[in-house]
């Protein structure tokens, strides 16, 4: 059988994995698949580790020209997935990245946000939350699969990275119902020694 909502949380209603994420055990025995079990890989993709290196990409962006992540500065950079524009915690979290902005250039950080919306939609989402940085859309979610921000159903989710100046992955954060816990944790890793 399936295993019940107890079993999938942990104490207080919390999800009872590793960073946040909600542990589900497979209806398989080990060393089986199934299409059970693909369906519990893709909700639970793992975000890269720290030290990999950061996979290179090409996205369009709201700055104009699509962004590469191979020609960009030698700066350290946030970027996060998120599921949608203007939707409840993918806002928190944007704003939050838009209100710490000048703290994260001021420490020599860049910023950017990825969504499977459409340019046009990120310009409004950008213009009417004033946010500071550009975002890039990744329409197929090929980005985001690339890098483990991917959940139920192959949808985009909320995974935050920093990717430092030698283009590999300093810090990880994969809390899916947290959106400003991602600046929090990137402010962490960017002051850690």
């Amino acid at each position: 059988g399936s295993p019940g909502l107890k079993t999938m949380l942990g104490k207080g209603g919390e999800p009872n994995g590793p960073r946040g994420r909600f542990v589900v055990p497979s209806p398989n025995p080990p060393g089986r698949s199934s299409r059970g079990s693909l369906f519990i890989q893709t909700l639970m993709a793992k975000p890269l580790p720290v030290g990999a290196p950061a996979p290179d990409f090409i996205l369009p962006s709201t700055a104009g020209a699509p962004f590469r992540l191979s020609e960009a500065a030698g700066a350290p950079l946030v970027l996060f997935f998120y599921p949608g524009d203007f939707t409840p915690i993918c806002t928190a979290e944007a704003c939050a990245f838009g209100d710490a902005f000048g703290e994260l250039r001021g420490l020599g950080v860049d910023v950017l946000g990825v969504s499977s919306d459409s340019l046009e939609k990120h310009e409004a989402f950008r213009a009417k939350y004033k946010l500071p940085f550009h975002l890039l859309s990744d329409a197929g979610h090929r980005v985001a699969r690339l890098y483990g921000a991917t959940g139920l159903l192959g949808i985009a989710s909320r995974v935050t990275y920093l990717i430092g100046p030698d283009r590999r992955i300093a810090a990880a954060h994969d809390a899916r119902f947290s959106g400003p816990s991602h600046l929090r944790a990137m402010l962490a890793a960017l002051q850690a020694p």
